[in-house]
């Protein structure tokens, strides 16, 4: 299934998602797996006005048109860090790596 645009939002790839962090709030949101660093995602972050049953149905409609919810920004930097912590300069493939580890086992990849 392709995923569909949704307004309003802006694309990014993996890659930037993981090299850019700072600058993004949210889920990160990509489309169907296996994913590489140039699998288009978004980040979404719910409207605080929002009621929470409104809310649930815009998660609902972008899992519907082949979006996948993957790992909040907190997450994201988390992993970085782990690997950081790890592997002096890691590279952006290895980064990656950690970033599916963490999706695939709610754990942190062991270098």
């Amino acid at each position: 299934m392709a995923t569909q645009e949704i307004p309003g939002v802006q694309k990014i790839s993996i890659k930037e998602a993981i090299e850019e962090i700072e600058k993004f709030k949210g889920w990160l949101y990509v489309g169907p797996q296996p994913w590489n660093l140039g699998s288009e995602g978004f980040f979404y972050s719910t409207d605080i006005n929002l009621l929470p049953a409104d809310a649930k149905k815009i998660r609902d409609e972008f899992e519907a048109q082949g979006w996948k919810s993957t790992l909040s920004k907190e997450d994201i930097e988390d992993v970085i860090e782990n690997t950081k912590d790890q592997i002096e300069d890691p590279s952006i493939h290895q980064l990656f790596e950690a970033f599916n580890f963490f999706y695939e086992n709610d754990a942190y990849i062991e270098w």
